[in-house]
């Protein structure tokens, strides 16, 4: 078995696991309601401002504000350690979005505030998100993340039901922009639950070969010296690919059958409340069965076979119901059985691995993709490239072919996955926990 896939120790004391499961799924709870408050607004607010057509510029620009952001993500983690890093990136969020609400409020930049909105929206959760992963995937055993995984990412559902079943029905009442506020104000709570998650397991910290600062602020050398890292960097890419061209049909489509800022944002509330409502279908009770059952490597093989079957269906099918069906299927599988087998491979990895890499995989490499294919929408629309109708669709199909033959690379390049049981060590020599009780 290759070295980077030997068991990960349990860090904390098993009895104060129901505790450390209770406020990081409240953490997660608040962190997914922020953001399916302003994913909804944002996006609403920017269609509104500059129309569907300017998205693909806006999704090419999330990629050099990924870029600022994870860098300074790595030096704050590098000088704070991983608690205060979550905690200072919640609030630098909240005080964003207060800013850019102010601003909108004022009649000030109407067109650049809804840009950096959309913009800020889309990098700022994945940042956020993949920081609560990597404290998951240093607290549990490969055991326990089969099961736990699931119901954790569960808990981000819930919180995007309650969101957006809130926004449908009173977005009318309170108009969109309101929506904001809402997301600043759920970040707070978030905050504040994980830092209580924190003191109950325990915060990790490096061993001395990885010393804050002294591989960079990313450690990127460690992806191209470990190959389970660039296979999993392959597939998040690839996924993304597909991603790109499902969202992209689905909001052309909206903007044309939903002319109206706040009936369209109602729209996408009801959308995001039946996704939320099928994910953690999922989550809760066919994630932690499945993972009890099958290798987390072929669940990553089934989810973009699923996909390239369901963009089949498009190609044949047109229309926003149809789009809409296929990028919630993509977005619940995406939640559940995507997130929950994936998570498992950084679980026995190191320090940097858990959170300087996948921070890189996870929030710039995924949106590395989505800038590559939307900069070529991009292109197409500056050269008054007419695109037909099936050809995202059809590239959507591509993709998910793609994404498949990558995950099965990862499948085949490590055929023996994580050990159902606790092992005696780590894969870096055990790191060490501040607080741990």
């Amino acid at each position: 078995m290759p070295t980077e896939l030997k068991e990960t120790r349990f860090h904390f004391d098993p009895a104060r696991l129901p505790a450390f499961a209770l406020f990081t799924g409240g953490a997660l709870f608040c962190l997914i309601a922020s953001y399916t408050f302003i994913r909804s607004a944002a996006a609403s607010i920017f269609i509104a401002e500059l129309g569907a057509g300017k998205l693909p510029y806006a999704m090419t620009a999330e990629l050099l504000g990924m870029v600022a952001l994870i860098y300074g993500y790595g030096l704050l983690l590098s000088a704070k350690g991983a608690r205060l890093t979550a905690l200072y990136c919640c609030f630098i969020a909240c005080a964003a979005f207060i800013c850019a609400y102010g601003l909108s409020a004022a009649g000030r930049a109407g067109g650049a505030a809804a840009f950096f909105l959309f913009v800020f929206s889309e990098i700022y959760i994945v940042v956020l998100a993949e920081q609560f992963w990597s404290f998951i995937n240093s607290s549990l055993n490969g055991s326990q993340a089969r099961l736990l995984n699931g119901p954790f990412a569960g808990c981000g559902s819930l919180g995007a039901l309650a969101a957006s079943l809130f926004t449908q029905r009173s977005v009318q009442a309170l108009g969109t922009d309101s929506f904001v506020i809402f997301s600043a104000a759920c970040l707070a709570p978030a905050a504040l639950l994980l830092r209580r998650a924190y003191t109950i397991a325990g915060e990790p910290t490096p061993t001395r070969a990885e010393a804050p600062g002294r591989h960079g602020a990313l450690h990127l050398s460690l992806i191209f010296r470990r190959k389970l890292l660039l296979l999993l960097a392959a597939v998040v890419f690839t996924a993304q690919l597909f991603s790109t061209a499902g969202n992209l049909r689905f909001m052309g489509l909206l903007e044309a059958v939903y002319p109206l800022k706040d009936a369209r944002t109602e729209y996408m509330a009801g959308f995001w409340f039946y996704t939320s409502l099928f994910s953690a279908f999922l989550q809760f009770a066919a994630v932690p069965w499945l993972l009890r059952r099958a290798e987390p490597r072929h669940v990553m093989i089934f989810v973009p076979l699923a996909h390239a079957a369901a963009s089949v269906f498009l190609i044949l099918h047109g229309g926003l119901a149809a789009a809409a069906a296929g990028f919630m299927l993509f977005k619940a599988l995406d939640y559940s059985f995507f997130r929950s087998a994936k998570e498992t491979f950084y679980v026995p990895l190191s320090y940097d691995a858990r959170y300087r890499v996948k921070q890189v995989i996870d929030s710039f490499v995924y949106r590395l993709s989505k800038g590559i294919s939307s900069g070529g929408m991009s292109l197409a629309a500056a050269l008054s490239v007419s695109l037909p109708a099936v050809f995202l669709p059809a590239a959507g199909l591509a993709a998910a072919l793609l994404w498949a033959g990558c995950a099965a690379a990862l499948s085949l390049a490590y055929p023996v996955h994580l050990p159902r049981e606790k092992a005696a060590g780590t894969a870096d020599g055990g790191p060490e926990r501040k607080g741990c009780p």
